[in-house]
């Protein structure tokens, strides 16, 4: 599996952002993906474009390191539906 991070082209503010409203933003984005996953930006609020471009590409490469981070965040699929992911423990 490997991890594939586009420049966000628009930004989400608020709580209250349904799944299923943002896909309609992606899916008129004319390239394939089957889900995404959302973090909490800090709490300082919007950033300027350069600090918000470290921000992620900080992400970017602590998510090709450790994959179980995508937990922290909220996962959706190209549905729109919310995901879990849980750790199997093998037997």
């Amino acid at each position: 599996m490997s991890i594939c991070c586009a420049q966000p082209i628009f930004t989400l503010s608020g709580t209250n952002c349904a799944g299923r409203t943002w896909c309609g933003f992606f899916r008129g984005a004319g390239v394939d993906w089957s889900g995404a996953v959302f973090y909490r930006a800090g709490r300082e609020g919007l950033v300027e474009d350069g600090e918000a471009k470290s921000r992620l590409a900080s992400l970017v490469f602590k998510l090709n390191e450790d994959r179980s981070l995508i937990r922290e965040g909220d996962l959706f699929n190209a549905d729109g539906l919310r995901l879990t992911i849980e750790e199997i423990k093998p037997q």
